[in-house]
């Protein structure tokens, strides 16, 4: 359903599950990518070292 997504970049493949919603050539795409990479590494900051956010 979402494959076009694949055809863009390695870098859309990666977002193609989170951000099918979204059309590849509007200018949210980009933005909430962004905004979903911050999350995610946030997310992985919060694992990687709990003790940090526990302080």
């Amino acid at each position: 359903m979402y494959y076009f997504y694949n055809k863009k970049s390695n870098r859309t493949r990666f977002w193609t599950v989170r951000t099918r919603y979204t059309a590849p050539d509007r200018p949210t795409g980009p933005v909430l990518t962004a905004m979903l990479s911050l999350l995610c590494q946030n997310q992985i900051r919060r694992l990687v070292s709990p003790s940090e956010h526990a302080s």
